[in-house]
């Protein structure tokens, strides 16, 4: 069996508006169950046909491919917010201000 990607999960969700959806799934969970009278299955745990799941670990996210001056570009931009949170909040400033750091870093990684 084959596992659907992100794209053709993103498709299945566009297919069908969910209120023509609705009907066809509850169609399916009354086929799925057996007619009274007839012979129960054995089986290790019973089946909760009223629910469907689907798992998935697709997540959009806004990222960029790692490649080195971006990733010390990103570190050196994180530090230079945590530097300036840490001033906001009262150190006596030691350095230039970290805005003119991260230009200059900018610069550097272009």
């Amino acid at each position: 069996m084959r596992v659907p990607g992100k794209s053709t999960l993103q498709d299945y969700a566009h297919w069908l508006p969910a209120e023509t959806l609705r009907p066809l799934i509850e169609q399916l969970i009354r086929a799925a169950q057996p007619p009274a009278g007839a012979a129960v299955l054995e089986l290790a745990h019973s089946l909760e046909l009223d629910t469907v799941r689907l798992g998935t670990t697709c997540l959009k996210t806004n990222i960029h491919f790692s490649v080195d001056w971006g990733l010390l570009s990103d570190a050196v931009r994180t530090l230079m917010k945590a530097t300036r949170l840490i001033g906001t909040h009262g150190l006596k400033p030691r350095m230039a201000a970290p805005e003119s750091f991260i230009h200059a870093m900018n610069r550097l990684s272009l």
